[in-house]
């Protein structure tokens, strides 16, 4: 599975290869966990896949996209949370070939603070805090 490493607060680019030779894409889900029901849905069973629907969670509502021009697409998260990190699948349903189901593992490092002070007499301290 491959593991992806995002700060919070940046920008977190989960991949999901849409390559099926000689097919198109219908649907594209995204589950977060174990999760029953999906956190991201790319609907094109009524057109084109350029001009899908995109539905994402409430949960993630306007943090989340799905960049298609991006090689492989991604899922963006933007920005990206702590709660974010963990075990995402990407479900790709086409029309005549089987479902593909991959997994990738997104690590959310917490953002840090660095404090340095220095004084006349040679000596330093440094703080570093996770915000």
């Amino acid at each position: 599975m491959p593991e992806l490493w995002a700060v919070a607060g940046r920008r977190a680019s989960l991949p999901c290869n849409l390559s099926e030779p000689d097919d198109s894409v219908t649907l594209i889900l995204w589950y977060k966990g174990e999760t029953k029901a999906p956190i991201y849905t790319l609907d094109a069973r009524k057109g084109t896949l350029e001009k899908a629907r995109h539905f994402p969670s409430t949960e993630l509502g306007a943090r989340a996209n799905f960049v298609m021009s991006n090689d492989p697409p991604t899922l963006e998260l933007n920005p990206v949370y702590a709660e974010d990190d963990g075990v995402y699948k990407c479900r790709t349903e086409f029309k005549r070939s089987r479902t593909l189901t991959q997994l990738v593992r997104l690590h959310v490092i917490g953002k840090f603070s660095l404090f340095l002070m220095c004084c006349t007499n040679g000596f330093s301290a440094f703080q570093i805090t996770e915000e």
